[in-house]
């Protein structure tokens, strides 16, 4: 299950575990070089890396686990703690990687696309306007993982003490 965006055909490279396509994953490449080089652009990456690994989850294996995990724990003290650094909430996935063998596949809610797709900001260009989108695109997608907030807050908390 990938973000449902319809892109034109394209044969090229997809993630190693997270549900996209090639023209999906291709356009959030275009995204992330748009960060590169800028200051504002370094919590932006990491908030659209955190959106689109939870929008495509992929099916349940140990790196998905992880990954989905420790993406809901970073969209969680985000939105939930406000957490800004995000060298913080880098590290906080560097701890879950430590710890994966804690954590269980959550099944992913009928919503979990979200109202936004990476779709949504390919025609940004300007930095600021695209790190506001990536906030909205992310809050978006933590909110429809709402059934599992109160377990990714007790996951957040476990590994806060760890």
């Amino acid at each position: 299950m990938g973000c449902g965006a319809l892109f034109p055909p394209f044969n090229g490279p997809i993630h190693r575990y997270m549900t996209s396509s090639p023209g999906c994953w291709a356009a959030f490449g275009e995204i992330l070089q748009r960060f590169y080089g800028n200051d504002a652009g370094a919590d932006a990456h990491r908030i659209s890396v955190d959106a689109y690994a939870v929008q495509h989850p992929g099916t349940p294996s140990p790196q998905s686990i992880q990954s989905v995990t420790g993406h809901l724990i970073n969209l969680c003290l985000m939105f939930e703690y406000e957490v800004r650094d995000p060298a913080w909430r880098r590290g906080m996935i560097q701890a879950v990687t430590r710890y994966s063998d804690q954590f269980n596949w959550l099944e992913p809610p009928p919503s979990q696309n979200g109202t936004i797709t990476v779709a949504d900001l390919l025609p940004i260009t300007d930095v600021q306007a695209l790190h506001k989108k990536s906030i909205e695109w992310a809050r978006s997608l933590w909110d429809s993982w709402h059934e599992y907030h109160p377990l990714i807050r007790q996951w957040a908390a476990k590994i806060k003490t760890l």
